[in-house]
Parts: structure tokens; sequence; C-alpha cells
């Protein structure tokens, strides 16, 4: 089977992950006044806090803030393409994604 399918992708990412990264995120160099912040349709983010704790820390940089909360466990090809759609309607390019993470205080953490 021949195809032409072809892609060069730079993506430049930086990875902040581990215990109290959230409280340093204000203090990262943001790329621009806006951020698209792409959660699930479940309520943990949202009822653990962790979708306000990271708007505050975006908003003590000046950035404003875009939800996008419609994401779906095995999204759709119609899920995924609502998602771009918003995307391009309210975002700059700049994306934050949250998976969020329990933490015992032990040093046991357990991705929602």
């Amino acid at each position: 089977m021949e195809t032409n399918l072809t892609y060069d992708m730079y993506v430049p990412t930086r990875v902040m992950f581990g215990a109290g990264m959230l409280n340093k995120l204000s203090e990262q160099p943001m790329p621009g006044k806006r951020a698209l912040i792409v959660i699930s349709n479940g309520k943990s983010t949202r009822a653990n806090g962790y979708l306000s704790r990271t708007e505050g820390q975006l908003h003590k940089t000046g950035v404003e803030t875009v939800v996008f909360d419609g994401v779906t466990p095995n999204p759709t090809v119609d899920n995924v393409n609502a998602g771009a759609k918003f995307a391009r309607e309210n975002g700059d390019g700049r994306n934050v994604h949250q998976r969020p993470c329990t933490d015992d205080g032990r040093g046991h953490r357990e991705h929602i």
C-alpha cells in the first residue's frame, strides 16, 4: 500500500510535573496573553480545585483563560472536531492541558 502521507512537526513543549509544580506556573515565562485550558467533561478537575488554581496562576501573570471542558472518554471524530473548532474560535495557539492528580501526602499519586 502506497501513501503520500508525510508530516514535519516541531513541538517545543515544557512539561512541569510533581508535587507543588502547579504553584510555580505563574513563575514561568508566558508565550501569550490568552490560554486555552483543555479538560475532560468530568467533574474532578473543577471539584478538586485544579481548574481554579490553574486559572489563578495564569491570571497572576496577566494571561486571560478560556476553558474547553468537552473532552469525552474515547473521543469521537465529532468530539475532536468540536474541540478544534473551539480552539480556533477562542484560543491564540497557547494551550494548557490538565491531567489532575491526587496526592495522599505520603508521596502516593493517582491520576484522576
